[in-house]
């Protein structure tokens, strides 16, 4: 979804920019908050284990969390990349 956005943002915006720096400004948004989102579950779960919440009983849940990010940034780019054109 972030990536879509992203792209959303190159198309409609009168920015100059190709499509390798589309990739790599993507790529580090969207790691960015898949990061952000374990870092913030994280916290949340050591501060609410108190309270008998918790979001994973393993570390595994956290490395399929990324994995999965990487996998639906893959195709993401894979989808959205070949459609970004440049302006001159």
């Amino acid at each position: 979804m972030a990536f879509f956005v992203c792209f959303l943002a190159a198309r409609d915006s009168r920015v100059k920019i190709n499509r390798f720096q589309f990739l790599l400004v993507s790529l580090l948004v969207v790691t960015a908050l898949g990061v952000a989102n374990e870092i913030i579950e994280f916290f949340l779960q050591y501060y609410f284990a108190k309270y008998d919440l918790f979001f994973a009983t393993t570390i595994n849940d956290t490395w399929l969390d990324l994995v999965s990010n990487t996998i639906g940034i893959l195709l993401a780019a894979a989808v959205f990349v070949p459609h970004i054109k440049k302006r001159e």
